[in-house]
């Protein structure tokens, strides 16, 4: 899914992992993981599950961790959430159900990315890729296979020819001159 900036990507990823550890879509033992640029990035998804939960009522329902750096998230019935950096040596030798890549768009790590899909295997799992539009070769590569079964390509951007300057309104029509 590409998303420009600033328009709420790490919440809704808040929102689908919530989901997953204690909400609608809880199965027992569920595992995912998260996978953002820096670990910065990776720590502030991971605060964004904590707010999402502290404002949705479910805190308690939840534990996150921060330790080791940039930390994991436990649910209800066993599922758990690693946070990963893509800036730092994270091991990916787990069986994963839902992989997330956070600005795929910007990830020049295909061996990471790779790694992710690899991890879903053994789970009939899914990778999410939600970024900004970018130059990265992964990404590009999805949008190439968007006609896939296997591929759910969305995309929300302005067309390339679009002129930047109109607002998308249309003009006002003009007020009658005053007359006294």
């Amino acid at each position: 899914m590409s998303i420009a900036r600033r328009n709420g990507k790490s919440f809704l990823i808040a929102v689908v992992l919530l989901a997953h550890l204690c909400g609608p879509l809880l199965r027992a033992n569920w595992r995912a993981a998260v996978v953002s640029l820096t670990g910065k990035l990776a720590s502030e998804l991971r605060e964004a599950v904590r707010q999402i939960a502290e404002a949705s009522g479910l805190a308690a329902e939840i534990e996150v961790r921060a330790s080791p750096v940039p930390g994991f998230i436990l649910g209800q019935q066993g599922t758990r959430v690693d946070i990963l950096a893509a800036d730092r040596s994270s091991g990916h030798a787990i069986g994963i159900d839902l992989g997330v890549c956070d600005e795929t768009g910007l990830l020049e790590n295909g061996q990471l990315y790779n790694s992710l899909l690899s991890a879903t295997g053994g789970r009939d799992g899914r990778v999410f890729s939600i970024s900004i539009r970018g130059d990265s070769e992964i990404f590009e590569r999805i949008r190439e296979r968007r006609e896939s079964p296997a591929v759910h390509w969305t995309e929300y951007c302005a067309e390339p020819d679009v002129d930047l300057e109109d607002d998308g309104r249309l003009p006002r029509p003009s007020k009658p001159p005053i007359r006294g």
